[in-house]
């Protein structure tokens, strides 16, 4: 099982930090289809994974003077904290009035719906009006969205991120999917300290969240070196193949769920 979870990790992880999916948004469901841990622990792996790819990721864009916006992204990354902290604590609201069989069946219906709308606009984005915002305010507020969001689903954003920089930020896919595990160190790094903070970590199972770790180490560093030599159209296609895939297995989940 443990090389299981490891080989999860680094897959996720190699295709997250290539093409902006990130890594949660795949561990996810497919710990979800597992059935091997409950919310709150798929929540945790996922964090710390994805936290580390994002770390490994952003190191090795920096070294290779990939073109960020380091005053645009650290504004959205700033907001981004804010929101990884209150999406964990309307998680904690959530399951403290509902059980955990729901919480994880209407993450996963919230995650079909969002992934259906993302692949429609990504695939059709010339049809619709993209911005470039640079106020202060507005690039907070976007990144308290995408951090409140990534925090409740705990998927670390991946496709949202993408899709929401390319609406309001006018970038191409291979830009979107740099900024967006950029934007995911800020939203898991909050995330992580707040599951150090509750002691929710004591619960998981400790070789298995060092196994991901490590997984997503390496995923975050083959993953870049990816997204540095593939083309922006190339990313889009790896982009939609793995999102549809994502549809289906969430909503596999869905219905594998309410048949028993």
């Amino acid at each position: 099982m443990s090389l299981m979870y490891f080989s999860i990790a680094i897959g996720a992880t190699i295709i997250g930090s290539a093409s902006g999916l990130g890594g949660g948004i795949i561990i996810k469901p497919i710990l979800d289809f597992l059935g091997h841990y409950n919310v709150v622990t798929i929540s945790v792996l996922s964090c710390f994974t994805v936290f580390f790819m994002a770390v490994v990721s952003v190191i090795h864009q920096i070294r290779n003077k990939t073109k960020i916006n380091f005053r645009r992204t650290g504004l959205i990354g700033i907001g981004a904290i804010i929101g990884g902290i209150l999406g964990d604590q309307i998680m904690t609201l959530v399951l403290s009035i509902f059980n955990e069989l729901i919480v994880s069946i209407t993450q996963s219906i919230i995650l079909a719906i969002l992934f259906i709308l993302i692949y429609i606009y990504m695939n059709n984005k010339e049809k619709y009006k993209s911005y470039n915002v640079e106020n202060c305010l507005a690039c907070i507020s976007i990144g308290i969205l995408l951090g409140t969001i990534a925090s409740f689903l705990s998927i670390g954003g991946g496709p949202i991120n993408v899709c929401i920089l390319t609406i309001f930020f006018s970038m191409n896919p291979k830009e979107a999917a740099v900024d967006a595990v950029a934007i995911m160190l800020f939203s898991q790094g909050s995330k992580l300290a707040s599951i150090v903070q509750a002691g929710s970590i004591h619960n998981v199972d400790i070789g298995i969240l060092l196994l991901m770790i490590a997984g997503g180490i390496l995923g975050g560093l083959i993953g870049s070196k990816l997204n540095k030599k593939m083309k922006s159209e190339e990313i889009l296609k790896m982009f939609n193949v793995f999102l549809v895939i994502l549809i289906v297995l969430n909503i596999y989940n869905v219905f594998n769920v309410l048949a028993f």
